[in-house]
């Protein structure tokens, strides 16, 4: 049995359409299969960027509520760690249907993370 594997890409929800998907299946024909659909974020490096600023902010939330619980005011950054979060694919199971039955699509999601762990000086 020999086997080629398509990939397929596009933007925004059109990609998880199962209307788009089903044309694609008929034009390969009879023996096509569908051994699953994964949605990925199309630009993971901002979305680090994101999750990283997102990691910074809370770090320093959090330090500047414990310098008040403490009496004191929050001084200079000292130290910065980031420890790099992954992405995490999610997939959503289907069961397998007849071409001509409506394909439920249920994309998941992905986590992009950033971890950071940071040390203040007291002001």
């Amino acid at each position: 049995m020999a086997c080629t594997g398509v990939t397929t890409a596009g933007r925004g929800v059109a990609v998880a359409r199962p209307d788009v998907t089903r044309c694609e299946l008929s034009a390969a024909g009879d023996r096509a299969r569908l051994h699953g659909l994964q949605v990925l974020v199309s630009d993971p490096q901002a979305a680090a960027r994101d999750a990283r600023a997102a990691a910074f902010a809370d770090a320093r939330d959090r330090a500047e509520q414990f310098a008040a619980l403490a009496g004191r005011g929050l001084g200079e950054l000292l130290e910065l760690t980031e420890t790099p979060g992954r992405g995490t694919p999610v997939g959503r199971a289907f069961k397998p249907m007849a071409a001509e039955a409506a394909m439920p699509v249920d994309a998941g999601t992905e986590e992009i993370e950033a971890h950071v762990t940071t040390t203040w000086a007291w002001a």
